[in-house]
């Protein structure tokens, strides 16, 4: 599935924009697991959103949610 992202849901074609349009500045948190990891982006311009977005992805592929793993 192929999907874009905009902050400006209005300059796109009737239909075509589901959710609310994403403020700027944004700020996103990591949504990975049931404990927060406290990994934070912000994108102070509409240009940043899509790579901030993009290094979120990346982030919560890997992720933990916050667990310390031992190696014992």
């Amino acid at each position: 599935m192929n999907v874009k992202v905009t902050a400006n849901p209005a300059g796109e074609l009737p239909g075509s924009v589901l959710g609310a349009p994403i403020r700027i500045p944004s700020v996103l948190l990591c949504t990975n697991g049931e404990n927060w990891c406290g990994r934070v982006w912000v994108a102070n311009h509409r240009r940043q959103l899509p790579e901030r977005l993009a290094e979120r992805r990346d982030h919560e592929a890997r992720c933990r949610g916050g667990l310390v793993l031992s190696g014992r």
